[in-house]
């Protein structure tokens, strides 16, 4: 049975994953891509979120506080920016986005789902956060807005923290 609750979700893409693993090869990608999932999970047990389903080369999140969803996609950012990892390698975008949606056989449905695409312009190193979403958490966390960006489909533009 369906039921509508109040969500933020997290999109998570790794970018330039065709190009990546043409260049590294089939095993050696999935090796990669299987490590990069155990941080992002790993970081989502931190933040309290639960995993909806893999999207191929990112992660559908879902979380029940906005600011607990800045907070992991802040951690997914810092553990790739960490001193030793390939950087140059694995680059993640984040976008995030509260509403009401529908959950149904383990899925959600709904304007947070559709406002957290990634498709657009938005550079690796942004986590990009739906106006509402960056109200909701701005009551626990301190998020410096760096710009804006366009989401295709979506009526407003976007704040990249």
């Amino acid at each position: 049975m369906a039921r509508t609750e109040t969500v933020t979700v997290m999109f998570t893409d790794l970018v330039g994953s065709t190009e990546l693993s043409s260049r590294l090869g089939h095993d050696a990608y999935e090796v990669l891509r299987q490590q990069h999932f155990a941080a992002c999970r790993a970081a989502l047990a931190m933040h309290h979120g639960t995993e909806i389903k893999t999207t191929g080369d990112g992660l559908m999140l879902c979380f029940t506080s906005a600011a607990d969803a800045v907070a992991c996609g802040v951690a997914f950012q810092q553990a790739i920016s960490r001193p030793g990892r390939q950087a140059h390698l694995v680059q993640m975008r984040v976008g995030i986005s509260a509403g009401e949606a529908t959950r149904e056989d383990n899925d959600l449905y709904g304007p947070p789902v559709v406002g957290t695409s990634l498709r657009g312009r938005v550079a690796w190193t942004d986590l990009r956060c739906r106006r509402r979403t960056g109200v909701v958490a701005r009551q626990r966390l301190y998020l410096y807005r760096r710009g804006r960006s366009h989401v295709e489909g979506a009526a407003r533009a976007t704040s990249c923290v």
